[in-house]
């Protein structure tokens, strides 16, 4: 019975330190890189999704636009920022789901070369 008192005051103690360090999110400036250019519909909503997210985290929101490479350079940066929360990329849909496990044509091997 003893060590069971024990272990619990030990996991409760364990338990109560990690709230304790745990810092507030967020605590500084949250950046949305957009990787694609300004003034299309991915840039346009994600200013508005910036505003509404710095008006009720009381933080500061960037959206800054990295184009190219069909939207790589912008993931690019985003993949090598520090994992920390405060950096996120704006995607389109279609860039975002998985695969449904269907495959192409191409892939399956059923497509043929003119002329063969």
């Amino acid at each position: 019975m003893r060590n069971f008192v024990v272990a619990l005051l030990a996991a409760s103690a364990l338990a109560l330190s990690g709230s304790a360090i745990a810092q507030a999110y967020p605590s500084k400036t949250i950046r949305i890189v957009v990787p694609f250019p300004v003034g299309g519909i991915a840039d346009t909503f994600a200013r508005v999704i910036a505003q509404k997210v710095a008006d009720a985290w009381g933080q500061p929101v960037i959206v800054e636009n990295k184009t190219g490479a069909g939207g790589n350079i912008g993931a690019d940066f985003v993949a090598k920022s520090p994992p920390d929360g405060y950096t996120i990329v704006m995607v389109r849909a279609h860039r975002a789901r998985a695969r449904s496990g269907r495959s192409s044509r191409r892939e399956s091997g059923g497509s043929r070369e003119v002329g063969a």
